[in-house]
């Protein structure tokens, strides 16, 4: 029932699919056939305006050039400068452009304006017909006034100015009608355009006849697209009544009749009811065949199924091993995860380890500092000690120096004694002198110089003695300052020895601390030994587990060849339905052909 639903499903897709693609057919020759009448129509139209715009202009031209004959130069200049209506001139053109109008029905007027374009559109109004005369009177307007053209009349006035030839403007309307505008120019003696004649040429007829070419195309249009689509429609019936034969023989080969037969014919649809027949012969012979097969097939399933029994016997006891194997396997993970319990505790051991490893580091490097610190310090007290002792030095030499000097004072109190004496001496004998010599001033004299030499040379030892005393106390002052610095650096150095102090008892502490940390690695460590003990423990029940898996193992190793065999059947029974399978390719292929 299915596969008659979907068979009768793909017949109706079939009838909605003709009847699509032959409303397509006609639809597309529709399209076509308008197209190409739209086409036909503009090339029509276009070609028929220029035919009738060339013609009008051939008239109106040969019209303007006789006319134009009969209006000298010398009379259009005469008018310009005569504007008076009553005037012979203005008479005699008025007389000539109101003949133009009777002789020309197809003319409305004639009339001649000056060529000046005042603001781009005025010109001046020179000779006109009775009628239009008429009209500018109307209107107030007379001879001589500027009158404003249309836009296309001002247009072909710039067209024929710039070619000083016969100009056409272009059609246009108004209230009266359609018209042309022939222009004619006058040329002054320097050759420049100063006025034209214009006629207006009634061109309704081109309008007209536009009108009337598109009216006639486009229901020609309409009739021919008419008759072809009868006619394709027609034409469409007679091409599609085979198909409905080949439908109908569908219907009856996917209802199981394998022996419908189409009639063939040299044409395409005959080639494709020829197919037919062959492909319809092809798949009952593969139906036949098919049969055939699928009875082979359910002997070689019978056989495959007795040997996927015996595979399953064993499979079961397969299966009862795996789960043996399962629960031990469970024991193991119980084991497993004891050793990752103990792991655990050991990496804790190992964080605390390392935690106090990097505090100890630290207190290493503290201590260190405090070392380095400590060191420098003692370097600081020798140099120190040092200057202390250069300073002791200093006070000791000018402690010597300071004898010396004493020791020469000593020696020039000595020289000043004898002075001292020697002047005594000599004063008593100047007095001795002085009472015996009465007239004999000579010995006095000779006394008198002694005593100033004594007396500059004790001058001269009272000055050094001035000196040396200046230089001892100079030399004193400094021994002061020497002891003084010397006492203030041994402060100093008593300071620093302090601070050494200090530092090696922040090093005891230090060092303490190192020791208690290290009583804390030591307690770690003997931690990690008890649990890589029980580590020990679980890996050799691991151990035990293993071997009886093992013996587990060598059993399915057995029912695993036993399954081997009864698989190389099955493999054997496959080989046999791969060769089957050949024989419905070989015939699938042949259906391709």
């Amino acid at each position: 029932m299915g596969k008659s639903g979907s068979l009768d499903k793909n017949l109706q897709t079939r009838k909605t699919r003709k009847k699509t693609i032959a409303g397509r057919n006609m639809l597309l020759t529709s399209l076509y056939i308008f197209l190409t009448g739209l086409i036909l129509i503009f090339y029509s139209y276009h070609l028929e305006s220029n035919l009738m715009m060339k013609q009008l202009r051939a008239e109106s031209q040969k019209t303007m050039e006789a006319f134009a004959k009969t209006i000298s130069a010398d009379d259009v200049a005469q008018a310009k400068a005569n504007l008076d209506p009553e005037s012979p001139i203005q008479k005699k053109l008025t007389e000539h452009f109101d003949q133009l109008s009777a002789t020309h029905p197809n003319i409305a007027q004639g009339y001649i304006f000056g060529a000046e374009l005042k603001n781009s559109n005025q010109t001046s109004m020179i000779a006109f017909p009775t009628s239009l005369l008429t009209a500018f009177k109307d209107a107030n307007l007379k001879l001589g006034d500027y009158y404003e053209q249309p836009k296309i009349h001002a247009d072909g006035v710039v067209s024929m100015k710039k070619t000083k030839h016969l100009s056409f403007t272009k059609i246009y309307k108004d209230d009266f009608g359609s018209w042309l505008t022939v222009l004619t120019p006058y040329l002054d003696k320097q050759g420049e355009v100063y006025a034209y004649i214009g006629m207006d040429v009634d061109a309704s007829l081109v309008l007209a006849g536009k009108k009337e070419l598109l009216t006639k195309t486009t229901v020609a249009l309409a009739v021919t697209l008419l008759v072809v689509l009868i006619l394709q429609y027609l034409t469409n019936r007679r091409t599609f009544a085979p198909v409905q034969d080949l439908m109908r023989a569908l219907e009856r080969f996917s209802k199981g009749d394998f022996f419908v037969r189409l009639k063939e014919s040299p044409d395409e649809l005959g080639q494709v009811n020829a197919s037919f027949n062959r492909t319809v012969e092809q798949i009952g012979t593969l139906v036949t065949t098919i049969k055939g097969v699928s009875i082979q097939s359910a002997d070689q399933s019978e056989q495959l199924f007795a040997t996927v029994e015996e595979g399953s016997q064993s499979t079961g006891e397969i299966t009862g091993h795996i789960e043996l194997m399962s629960e031990r396997i469970g024991q193991q993970s119980i084991a497993i995860g004891e050793s990752a319990t103990s792991l655990e505790e050991i990496a804790m051991g190992v964080q605390t380890i390392a935690g106090n490893t990097a505090e100890l580091s630290e207190t290493s490097t503290r201590m260190m500092l405090q070392s380095e610190k400590g060191n420098r310090n003692v370097e600081r007290v020798i140099e120190q000690m040092n200057s202390i002792h250069d300073s002791v030095k200093g006070s000791v030499e000018l402690m010597e120096q300071l004898q010396r000097r004493s020791e020469e004072i000593g020696e020039i109190v000595q020289v000043i004694t004898q002075i001292a004496s020697q002047t005594s001496l000599l004063s008593l004998n100047a007095s001795i002198e002085a009472a015996r010599a009465g007239e004999n001033g000579r010995g006095f004299a000779v006394v008198a110089n002694e005593v100033k030499k004594l007396s500059e040379e004790s001058k001269n030892s009272a000055e050094r003695i001035v000196e040396l005393v200046g230089h001892i106390r100079r030399e004193t002052h400094m021994a002061v300052q020497s002891i003084v610095e010397g006492e203030q650096n041994v402060e100093t150095g008593i300071e620093i020895v302090k601070e050494t102090g200090s530092l090696f008892n922040e090093i005891l502490a230090a060092t303490d601390q190192v020791t208690t940390q290290a009583q804390e690695v030591s307690a770690a460590t003997e931690q990690m030994v008890a649990e890589t003990e029980q580590i020990s423990y679980s890996f050799k029940q691991l151990s035990g587990l293993a071997e009886q898996n093992a013996s587990l193992s060598v059993d399915m190793r057995n029912r695993a060849v036993d399954q081997r065999t009864a698989f190389n059947r099955i493999v054997d029974s496959a080989d046999h339905l791969n060769q089957i399978s050949d024989q419905l390719k070989g015939l699938i292929k042949d259906l391709a052909v």
